[in-house]
């Protein structure tokens, strides 16, 4: 408990059991650590102070000059049973360089970074490792829920974990509306970049084939696309910034007949209405039934024109750049009637 009475941690059975020496020269080694029914609660203030920032203060410093001490951390095992993690930051009106901060847009729907609850927390750790600031482990399995009603209904990957990157191999992801196979690796320069994360972190996603992924899903970190709810599956790459990501040899299926093929890029997240959004769609085989079937935001369907409908199976090349409220495009498209060629913009 802070000093202003907030809970931080509350735990009915956190146990460790041992084989042999717990702590030798090379450090500690633990059999089986057990986490039980906790709950931790991360807040900080209008200034950005941490509710446990009393607890760091109370370790002293070390000084720059002397060498850090070699250090072993190990648990063969580690198990969450019913661990519930809940973060509320409050909104710091000024930066540290006294400009003012744009409060957050709110949205109804999707995850509220600010003020996120996950419950029902359970995972199962093997091999956990950590040597002079470096974490390897496999995660065996991982399941919550979010209180705005995302459930992570199984994770597991190979993981390691240190100051200047994170990498889980072999991850698979799975959501009430999705199931994702992934490579994954996040750069960085040290862990204060974390803060400027959309800029600063540096990402390298491999989509394996087989993935089934739903906007769905993504809407819940993203609440501009709620009720996109339309299942692909999905394969390719994804790199770079948050504010600067690029798509590689992306194949994306949906509907009973549609395929895309493209590569492209997107500049100027997370702010949606400036974001400027290019692409190449190498090749689109698509039709109307399909189409009809894509959901748009708040759940609007997509209603194309009757015309679309006697095209039969199309097959489109085409361009785009621009935002996605205001874009040029051309595009070449086969059909039943035909050959056309398009130039086009749009400007709402």
């Amino acid at each position: 408990m802070s000093p202003d009475n907030d809970t931080i941690l509350q735990s009915e059975r956190i146990s460790a059991r041992f084989n042999g020496k717990p702590v030798t020269k090379e450090g500690a080694h633990i059999d089986r650590l057990l986490v039980k029914n906790t709950e931790f609660h991360l807040h900080t203030d209008s200034k950005g102070v941490l509710n446990f920032k009393y607890i760091i203060e109370k370790f002293p410093k070390s000084e720059k000059s002397k060498p850090k001490k070699h250090f072993v951390l190990s648990a063969r095992k580690v198990i969450l049973n019913n661990v519930r993690y809940h973060q509320e930051l409050d909104f710091r009106p000024f930066s540290k360089d006294g400009t003012p901060n744009t409060p957050p847009r709110h949205y109804d729907h999707g995850v509220n970074i600010k003020d996120m609850d996950f419950t029902h927390i359970k995972a199962r750790v093997g091999g956990f490792y950590m040597e002079d600031g470096r974490i390897t482990c496999r995660m065996e399995k991982f399941s919550c829920h979010e209180k705005s009603g995302l459930n992570i209904n199984h994770i597991e990957f190979d993981g390691d974990v240190g100051p200047q990157g994170i990498i889980a191999n072999n991850l698979i992801v799975q959501t009430d509306s999705s199931s994702m196979m992934l490579d994954a690796q996040l750069r960085y320069t040290s862990w204060n970049t974390m803060k400027y994360y959309c800029d600063s972190v540096n990402m390298y996603v491999n989509i394996k084939p087989g993935s089934i992924g739903n906007m769905a899903t993504a809407a819940y970190w993203a609440p501009v696309l709620w009720g996109m709810d339309t299942r692909i599956e999905i394969e390719g790459t994804v790199t770079g910034p948050v504010a600067d990501m690029h798509a590689e040899n992306i194949i994306a299926r949906f509907g009973k007949g549609s395929e895309v093929f493209f590569n492209g890029f997107i500049t100027g997240l997370p702010h949606i209405d400036s974001t400027l959004i290019g692409g190449n769609v190498e090749r689109l085989t698509t039709n109307y039934r399909d189409l009809c079937n894509v959901k748009h935001p708040l759940d609007r369907p997509v209603e194309p024109l009757k015309l679309i409908e006697s095209l039969g199976q199309m097959d489109i090349a085409a361009t785009f750049l621009g935002t996605y409220k205001d874009f040029d495009a051309s595009c070449k498209l086969d059909c039943a009637l035909g050959t056309l060629m398009v130039e086009g913009s749009l400007d709402m």
